[in-house]
């Protein structure tokens, strides 16, 4: 069995362009499970939902933008995943994941962080508490806003304080970090603006080292983040 999993900062689902393009997408990648972050929708998300995935076992859940910033939508196929919300935070949402065709359960934590440097702390804090009641197998992935090394950010020339206290948080949470093939970055300004930089992220619990050893990430262009295509480890080697 294979777990297919695309992750995706948006940048907003305001514009029926940008809508358009994401449906397009989805239907072409074919996954069982989507994460979309900083949708910057606050109301109708269950019809914006169907309107992106006209899959007729399509469920989803969601975290509401605050305004025009934020925002994050799940969405999975009822056939293959058995959905139950484990936990709604102020920055992230989480998910129980339940296969319905093998014995398997992971959780997923869609995340959009906040800017500043104590808003941060407190984003990781909330990750820190719902990690405590995920059992299992565990990811976190959206837009940490941040990076942790002066090669991740284009002109980066000194390691910040949020730099170090988002590492730090990585090594002590004992996640892996892999790293990005087909790209070096994963946001961009604009296509002529000298700004880029690695602010999107797919964290993984040892956990889910152990259980899936053939995992293969992909980069998907500007700041669209990765998918996860992954085959389970039954032998328990």
């Amino acid at each position: 069995m294979k777990v297919n999993l695309i992750t995706w900062n948006v940048r907003g689902l305001n514009n029926q362009n940008k809508r358009t393009m994401v449906k397009s997408l989805m239907k072409k990648w074919k996954a069982d499970a989507y994460c979309l972050q900083e949708t910057k929708i606050s109301k109708d998300l269950e019809a914006m939902a169907k309107q992106l995935w006209s899959c007729r076992w399509m469920k989803c859940g969601y975290l509401e933008a605050e305004g025009s910033c934020g925002g994050i939508l799940l969405l999975w196929d009822s056939r293959i995943w058995s959905g139950t919300l484990v936990e709604t935070g102020q920055y992230s949402i989480t998910y129980e994941f339940v296969s319905t065709q093998i014995f398997f359960t992971w959780y997923l934590t869609g995340m959009y962080a906040p800017h500043t440097r104590i808003e941060k702390l407190i984003c990781w804090e909330e990750l820190a508490a719902v990690r405590t009641v995920c059992e299992g197998p565990w990811i976190t992935c959206g837009d940490f806003n941040t990076n942790r090394t002066m090669g991740e950010r284009r002109g980066g020339n000194r390691i910040s304080y949020v730099m170090s206290d988002f590492s730090r948080w990585i090594e002590e949470m004992e996640l892996h970090d892999p790293h990005l093939n087909g790209g070096k970055f994963s946001w961009f300004r604009g296509i002529n603006h000298p700004s880029a930089a690695r602010l999107d992220r797919f964290l993984y619990s040892m956990e889910w080292e152990e259980k899936f050893k053939n995992i293969r990430q992909k980069g998907r262009g500007r700041a669209w983040g990765w998918d996860k295509e992954v085959v389970p480890n039954t032998s328990g080697k």
